[in-house]
């Protein structure tokens, strides 16, 4: 209900007006217009007066009024008529907590569009209500380091906060959920929608407890070390937003032991990523609760000078993420992808630039298809040698002049991975370091348990001027693939300039007992570099245009030099 009174002093001024409901005082307004929304969460029949006093300490009062309420709404505070003045210099902490501590469950707390409200000390949110406006929150900057700019405290949850301007100023957390208590209950019911979110000291958005039931979509957060730092989340979406100036994670998951269920039904989606100086996304804990977090469309560009080592997305907690249609654009260091859980799915991705692509790690059961990879400085695609990553499977991908592999494995134990379908182009003199590099298609490195399964790729060198002393090598085996099939590829040159390579084998016995069938050479110096045995199962491979071709391996038929 709003209320507004017209007072006037023809030969003084107004001190201030009080407004009065039934025997309380609701509101003590110094300034015009004298205007107080009277927040009726119940039905009922009320009555309220105002006084008017003036600087010579008269008083004058009008009639009480009395009214019935039918029905109350979501009632409407602003925090202006708590005595909030929003001019960036006078210090607003008390009316804004004032206006947040009087107001009943359902109100919206409303800041004004255009004006920013000073503050000295934490606002302490309120459960059940919605806080909103236009205006700007903004924490003084000479206060203590470690002051945060809002906070929703232990066991409280259901809010929103949309459409505000929040600046920390540097000194702490902007918004606190669920701080200052245990670690049983989680928050839930919370909304961060169209904010601006400035100059965090640590985290822009903390959960270190939980959060349940959350949306934060459409929002800018600039300037942060971490920018969200979300623990045991669980029915969570992040979606729409933009991030810039990060000096630490844009979005960071962490898995925790906790009493209560989480994990489930996390979205991360359409978020754009900027100017940062670590990682944008990253899934970790010790623990495996989270499942099938789906993280798609979002975009990552234009890093930060200064890092030492550079993440796209690091997932390496939980079990069945999927990581689709995602942009990741960095510099020559660090991983696009990371990937430390089993069932991993990743899919559609772009990636461009960064060491290494993606980094599979201590997973299986993981499908990599339909990705495209351009200009990384070592591999495109790296099984690593941290932990075993069985049946692994690499589908269908487009990569595109990354340095030194398009596909390597550098791990103990890779049995049933099956490599099919991808296209691998290297142009010699893409980089400046090609003179007397030797390039890879696919590397098999030594520590095979079992089999694998190498069908239907084509690698390709397609540049006719070649940089002295390039080597093109088709598929590189460092370890024992008996029993294991290569078939279908096809490994070509556009010149027989370089010193081209179909297989090669770092010790005759390497290929014994393997199913080495249907493959084309073409353009090539050799077949092989002569460590090959009649051991081989050989059928049916083609050798066009190769200098030395290997009679292990040339089966089928033969077109010469």
């Amino acid at each position: 209900m709003l209320i507004r009174a017209e007072a006037s002093d023809p030969d003084g001024s107004i001190a201030q007006v009080e407004i009065v409901g039934g025997n309380s005082l609701l509101a003590v307004l110094r300034n015009p217009p004298y205007e107080y929304t009277w927040q009726l969460n119940t039905a009922g029949t009320y009555a309220v007066f105002a006084r008017a006093k003036d600087h010579a300490g008269a008083v004058s009062e009008t009639p009480m009024v009395n009214f019935t309420v039918i029905s109350a709404a979501n009632p409407v505070i602003k925090v202006d008529s708590y005595g909030a003045v929003g001019d960036g210099r006078t210090d607003d902490t008390r009316a804004i907590q004032k206006a947040i501590d009087q107001s009943p469950e359902g109100a919206i707390i409303e800041f004004t569009l255009g004006k920013t409200y000073l503050v000295t000390a934490s606002i302490r949110l309120a459960s059940r209500r919605t806080y909103r406006g236009g205006g700007t929150i903004k924490m003084a900057d000479w206060v203590p380091s470690g002051t945060d700019l809002l906070r929703l405290p232990y066991g409280s949850s259901t809010i929103t906060v949309e459409g505000l301007r929040l600046d920390a100023s540097g000194r702490g957390v902007i918004l606190a959920l669920g701080s200052g208590g245990g670690t049983t209950i989680p928050v839930e019911d919370v909304t961060v929608r169209g904010c601006e979110l400035l100059n965090g000291a640590s985290m822009h958005i903390a959960a270190p407890v939980g959060l349940r039931r959350a949306i934060i979509e459409n929002n800018r957060f600039v300037n942060c070390v971490t920018c969200l730092y979300i623990v045991a989340a669980a029915d969570l979406r992040i979606v729409g937003n933009q991030f810039e100036q990060a000096e630490g994670n844009a979005i960071s998951l962490l898995a925790a032991d906790r009493v209560f269920d989480y994990g489930s039904n996390v979205e991360i989606a359409y978020n754009r990523m900027r100017a940062l100086k670590r990682m944008a996304i990253e899934v970790w804990g010790a623990n495996s609760r989270y499942n099938e977090i789906k993280i798609h469309h979002n975009e990552v560009t234009a890093w930060r000078t200064g890092g030492n080592y550079y993440f796209g997305i690091s997932v390496v907690s939980g079990n069945k993420h999927s990581i689709t249609d995602n942009v990741l654009e960095g510099p020559e260091v660090g991983l696009g992808v990371e990937i430390g859980v089993p069932n991993a799915y990743l899919a559609r991705n772009r990636i461009r630039g960064f060491s290494n692509g993606v980094v599979v790690q201590g997973t299986s059961d993981t499908l990599i298809e339909a990705n495209e990879f351009s200009r990384q400085r070592d591999s495109a695609i790296v099984l690593s040698n941290v932990a075993p990553c069985p049946r692994v499977r690499i589908v269908n991908n487009q990569i595109n002049d990354a340095l030194l592999y398009g596909v390597r494995t550098h791990v103990t134990d890779y049995a049933g991975l099956v490599i099919e379908g991808n296209t691998i182009v290297r142009a010699a003199g893409a980089w400046p370091d090609d003179q007397g590099l030797t390039y890879g298609g696919i590397k098999l490195d030594a520590g095979l348990q079992g089999t694998v399964l190498v069908r239907n790729n084509r690698i390709l060198q397609t540049s006719t001027t070649v940089p002295s002393g390039f080597g093109f090598h088709g598929i590189r085996i460092f370890g024992y693939l008996a029993g294991s099939r290569i078939e279908g590829n096809r490994i070509e040159s556009s010149t027989t300039q370089p010193n081209g390579t179909g297989f090669t084998l770092w010790f005759q016995p390497f290929l014994n007992g393997a199913w080495v069938v249907n493959n084309q050479f073409r353009n090539l110096t050799r077949v092989s570099n002569g460590y090959t045995s009649p051991s081989i199962q050989a059928s049916g491979n083609t050798v066009c245009n190769v200098t030395y071709p290997d009679p292990n391996i040339t089966t089928g038929s033969y077109c010469g030099p």
